[in-house]
């Protein structure tokens, strides 16, 4: 199950996909399971240079690995693919942790709509799911 975040930031409602666990990643990304190519690797690569850098305090060079990792899934994957939504989130908690919320809530929503659109409203592993 996703973790949806739920906040307030100017009197309007904020809210945005967090963390979904391996389980679910792998059911909505098959190409995690069944091999690669070179360049889903390279932004995979990417993302965890990323990670090691935001662990570091390092946001400025994590945030450029994480957008070009989305633009690699981008252009491999197309714009509304679920690891598209992966990257998307990856990007905006850098933002809200640097609470940069105007930056992370269009990513949040663009995140949850391909997620929504992806597992469908219903699914147990849709990020909504979790507030039923």
């Amino acid at each position: 199950m996703a973790i949806l975040f739920v906040g307030r930031r100017n009197g309007r409602a904020f809210e945005g996909w967090r963390l979904m666990p391996l389980a679910a990643m792998m059911a909505i990304s098959p190409h995690l399971a069944l091999g690669q190519s070179d360049s889903l690797k390279q932004a995979e690569q990417l993302t965890a240079q990323a990670n090691e850098l935001v662990e570091k305090g390092d946001l400025v060079r994590a945030e450029a690995l994480f957008k070009r990792a989305l633009a690699i899934d981008e252009r491999a994957l197309g714009p509304e693919h679920a690891d598209v939504a992966v990257s998307l989130n990856n990007l905006a908690v850098l933002y809200q942790n640097e609470g940069r919320y105007a930056d992370a809530e269009p990513i949040y929503k663009r995140t949850l709509a391909i997620l929504e659109k992806t597992l469908g409203p219903d699914d147990p592993t849709s990020p909504r799911s979790s507030l039923a």
